[in-house]
């Protein structure tokens, strides 16, 4: 009777010992937000029967992501950013909508993936847009350069999340607490 007992102990430990191990999975190593209109990130267009393209400004965010796991992370499904209070309220005074919420926004968004080898780094790019000069139709104006610059310094107040198949399989804070 106690054999028994001794090996289900040990088949048990077996399955949760794993499950236990402190070591992470995905870290976030890197996490920049810059608000730009450099043209090689955020693109362009130039409206029908316009001559002049239009260059409109992000927020543009890039992560990077170390796996420190043996197995490759290859199904990435979606990136995003939840932001906290602050951040929220800052975007909504700014920009007039919630960016981060692709049903509510009214503006544009675009995101990049990367694959993440095991124990290699992968890199993660979002962005937001926020307007554009004046002279486009395609975009509202841009807000004001206060409200940009205060926006810039909240950007990093929120958690990305990762998932994965449709899983969440990661969740970071972008900076320390304040």
């Amino acid at each position: 009777m106690n054999k028994n007992i001794v090996i289900i102990i040990c088949l048990s430990l077996l399955f949760v010992l794993p499950s236990c191990s402190n070591t992470e999975k995905l870290h976030l190593t890197n996490a920049e937000a810059i608000i730009t209109n450099d043209e090689s990130i955020v693109g362009s267009f130039t409206p029908k029967g316009k001559e002049k393209k239009v260059i409109p400004t992000d927020l543009y965010y890039k992560f990077t992501v170390k796996n420190n796991s043996n197995k490759d992370i290859t199904q990435i499904d979606e990136i995003k950013i939840e932001p906290n209070r602050k951040l929220m309220s800052v975007v909504k005074n700014t920009v007039g909508s919630n960016i981060y919420n692709m049903d509510e926004s009214k503006l544009t968004w675009k995101r990049g993936f990367s694959e993440i080898p095991s124990k290699g780094k992968g890199t993660f790019t979002l962005n937001y847009t926020l307007g554009a000069e004046k002279g486009s139709n395609a975009y509202p104006p841009l807000p004001s350069k206060e409200d940009l610059e205060k926006l810039k310094e909240n950007a990093l107040d929120g958690t990305l999340v990762m998932l994965e198949n449709k899983k969440e399989i990661a969740r970071f804070k972008l900076q320390p607490d304040k």
